[in-house]
C-alpha cells in the first residue's frame, strides 16, 4: 500500500530494518517453524488477505503474521481458539512464557531453508524483453500477487524469470516489468522507476 494516496510514503526512516521489536522476531520464527513442520494449514498470505479490512489496516505487518499463524494452526487442529485465548490472557496478566530450546528442530529448520528449490523454466513465454505490456484491470478472487496500484498501467518487460505457479492455478512465465512512476502515480510525485515481477496472465500486449 506504500505510495498509494492516503497511506503515506513507500519508504521512511527505519523502513529498511527487518524488525523493530523483539516480539516481531518471534512472530516471524513461529511462522517459519509452523510452515516447515506442517503444523498449520492453508496459505498464510491468503489467510492474511482474508482479515477484516478495518482490522488489516489497524494492525502492523507482524501482527498480520501472528493472525495467519494462529488461524493456520487452529485449522490444522494443533491448538484450539480457547487455548490461544488462555495463553494470551496469561501473558496479558504478566505471565512470562517458559523459554524452550530444541536444537534438533532448529537444525531441521535451517536445513529446509537452505535447500535449493529451483523454479521450472518458463514454457513458451508470450512476451520477450523490451515488449510493451499493460497490466490487466482485474479483481481476482482470493489470493493473488497483482499489486492494485499497477492495474491498468503500461510498462516494458525487462527480462523473463523461470516459471512459477500462479496462486490457485498453473505454472506460468513470470516477467520483470519496468514502470515509470509518472505512469503509475502521476506527474506530481517523485520521479523513479518501479520494477515488479508479474505473472503472464496478469499482462496483455500494450
Amino acid at each position: 500500500m506504500g505510495g498509494m494516496q492516503g497511506f503515506g510514503a513507500a519508504t521512511w526512516p527505519g523502513a529498511e530494518e527487518p524488525w523493530h521489536e523483539d516480539w516481531e522476531i518471534r512472530a516471524f520464527a513461529l511462522a517459519l517453524i509452523t510452515g516447515v513442520e506442517r503444523l498449520r494449514r492453508n496459505s498464510s498470505r491468503a489467510d492474511r488477505e482474508e482479515m477484516a479490512p478495518a482490522e488489516y489496516l489497524r494492525v502492523g505487518y507482524f501482527e498480520r503474521w501472528v493472525y495467519s499463524t494462529e488461524r493456520g494452526v487452529v485449522a490444522n487442529g494443533v491448538v484450539t481458539p480457547a487455548e490461544i485465548k488462555a495463553m494470551a490472557d496469561r501473558v496479558a496478566g504478566g505471565h512470562a512464557p517458559t523459554p524452550t530450546s530444541d536444537p534438533a528442530q532448529a537444525a531441521h529448520l535451517l536445513a529446509e531453508l537452505r535447500r535449493a528449490r529451483p523454479l521450472a523454466a518458463a514454457v513458451a513465454p508470450r512476451f520477450g524483453p523490451g515488449a510493451a505490456v499493460r497490466v490487466r484491470r482485474a479483481r481476482p478472487v482470493g489470493h493473488n500477487r497483482l499489486p492494485r496500484y499497477l492495474r491498468g498501467c503500461r510498462g516494458r518487460v525487462e527480462r523473463i524469470h523461470p516459471g512459477d505457479r500462479v496462486p490457485g492455478g498453473d505454472i506460468e512465465a513470470v516477467y520483470l516489468v519496468r514502470f515509470a512512476s509518472c505512469d503509475v502515480f502521476g506527474d506530481d510525485g517523485e520521479r523513479c522507476t518501479i520494477l515488479a515481477d508479474l505473472f503472464e496472465s496478469y499482462l496483455e500486449a500494450a
